[in-house]
């Protein structure tokens, strides 16, 4: 239902919402539009795509959740540390901040808050961009998720340009399915412990149950994953912080958005204009100890109607969370 107002409000090009169950990367629900009807196929003619699998993309700054976390692990920087936000250069490529200017020095803290891409190089930089890139493979990137659902992408994580390795650290020069975020994803609410995302719930009779929750591995301390989700609390609640709009009355949130470029399908570079983003959110609650990861997206929407793209991913966001605590 949510999805189907917004897609109807703003147009997008597409959306989806995918809700886990944190501790045992249990896929509860998941929507997509354009859809279509299993039965008549009707609408089939819009899009015949799984986009949990099928389509990789750039992840944006949502991807900043996972950077922060192996730069505490990495201790590449204090508590409280201030860096220079605006711009940076990385070899033969400036890299700036969403707003252009920057903040002026600000800490690593509120930089994650803010969401400054400066503040993701320097951090990479400390660490080096090759034991980032390795961390990024220990997380499952560049690989599909051996799901079995067809057509799986691997995405794509092609670093032999010392840049894109770079860049990754905010969310470009890589792409990725939602079913590829949402795996890596379940480590920083688990406390660095990776859950295989499963969409099975038994087989046969419901009382032969056969789920089995798999480990992936200790990607992170305990301490890196408390730290980061405490951050994603600050941007959230913080009047500066840039996931503001998914502060709930139902329960403390602790949130990371993403506004990613998209890749121009018929050349280099990116699309232009302002329609021609890719809107997210990567989101657990209850914050203090996550029960549900939810992740949306939101591709291109045609029309803005005065809102800017994170407030149109949180009215997605806002009826899914209330129903969740009421109906749990």
């Amino acid at each position: 239902d949510s999805l189907d107002q917004i897609y109807v409000r703003y147009q997008p090009k597409s959306t989806a919402a995918y809700l886990v169950e944190a501790k045992t990367g249990r896929l509860l629900a998941a929507g997509q539009r354009p859809t279509f009807n299993l039965n008549s196929r009707q609408g089939i003619e819009d899009l015949w795509q799984n986009l949990l699998v099928e389509t990789a993309y750039e992840p944006g700054s949502t991807i900043k959740v996972l950077t922060m976390a192996a730069a505490y692990d990495h201790h590449v920087f204090y508590p409280g540390e201030t860096f220079m936000s605006g711009k940076v250069e990385v070899y033969d490529q400036t890299v700036r901040e969403y707003n252009r200017f920057g903040w002026g020095e600000i800490s690593f803290e509120e930089g994650f808050a803010r969401s400054s891409n400066v503040g993701m190089v320097e951090l990479v930089n400390r660490m080096g961009n090759q034991t980032w890139a390795q961390q990024l493979e220990q997380l499952g990137f560049g690989q599909t998720t051996a799901s079995l659902l067809p057509n799986e992408s691997a995405g794509t994580m092609d670093f032999s340009n010392p840049v894109s390795r770079t860049m990754s650290g905010f969310g470009q020069a890589i792409s990725a399915t939602p079913l590829q975020l949402m795996q890596a994803f379940t480590s920083v609410a688990n406390d660095g412990m990776m859950k295989k995302i499963q969409y099975i719930d038994h087989v046969g009779q419901e009382e032969n149950d056969r789920y089995q929750v798999q480990d992936l591995g200790q990607m992170f301390t305990p301490e890196a994953c408390r730290a980061v989700r405490q951050l994603m609390v600050d941007s959230v609640n913080k009047p500066y912080g840039t996931a503001t709009p998914f502060k709930s009355d139902e329960t403390q949130v602790a949130a990371k958005t993403g506004t990613a470029e998209i890749a121009n399908p018929d050349g280099p570079g990116y699309l232009q204009g302002e329609k021609n983003f890719l809107y997210s959110v990567v989101s657990y609650f209850p914050a203090e100890d996550p029960e549900y990861l939810l992740y949306i997206f939101v591709k291109q929407p045609q029309q803005l109607n005065g809102k800017i793209g994170t407030q149109i991913v949180a009215e997605v966001f806002h009826p899914i969370v209330k129903s969740v605590m009421i109906n749990q």
